[in-house]
């Protein structure tokens, strides 16, 4: 798979996709997540293939805007899927915002790292699930009177939703049991 930038976002002229994401793989690589000060530090050396893609004069951005602008780059970044007859081909994230232990706040994962991790990937449904959730609450009104496919987005959360309790259920199965006491010890929910 190669890199793009995502269809409709605007593309930087400073550097192509693969050179970004060959960059966002090295510091996920060294740092094992990419968080948007890790790309701007790296960026931040002359000699870096992504030092163009930020303007460096303080006077102009300032380094919080520095940040911003790594976040929609990675955003911006995808994989270009092999094709499906019939269809466009498939755009994905190359790197997903998720919240992982033990550092206990968001950074951005590659998408093959959190497809090959059940509590990554139950992590990145459940959020697509509030997404989706957010979606309906703010538009509800509109859909409901222009389109009556309200009850499938509805049945395609609760498919979203019941697929991460399953791999949350699993989670806590592997979880490691206490063996002092039988009121300490953790057990799954179903």
């Amino acid at each position: 798979m190669s890199y793009a930038w995502k269809t409709g976002h605007p593309k930087p002229k400073e550097v192509d996709a693969e050179t970004f994401g060959l960059a966002l793989e090295n510091i996920n690589e060294k740092f094992e997540r990419v968080i948007p000060q890790k790309v701007v530090d790296t960026a931040r050396n002359p000699r870096s293939p992504i030092h163009a893609c930020f303007n460096w004069n303080d006077k102009v951005m300032a380094e919080s805007a520095r940040r911003q602008r790594a976040r929609q780059l990675i955003g911006s970044l995808v994989f270009v899927k092999i094709e499906v007859p019939n269809t466009k081909p498939l755009e994905v994230r190359a790197f997903h915002s998720l919240r992982e232990a033990p550092y206990n706040r968001r950074s951005y994962l590659p998408v093959a790292r959190i497809m090959t991790s059940k509590d990554l990937k139950a992590s990145l449904l459940g959020d697509a699930a509030k997404s989706l959730e957010e979606f309906l609450l703010r538009f509800q009104g509109i859909i409901a009177v222009a389109s009556p496919a309200t009850t499938h987005v509805h049945e395609a959360i609760d498919a979203i939703r019941d697929h991460v309790k399953k791999l949350e259920w699993e989670a806590a199965r592997r979880a490691p049991r206490k063996e002092h006491g039988d009121d300490n010890r953790t057990t799954p929910v179903a």
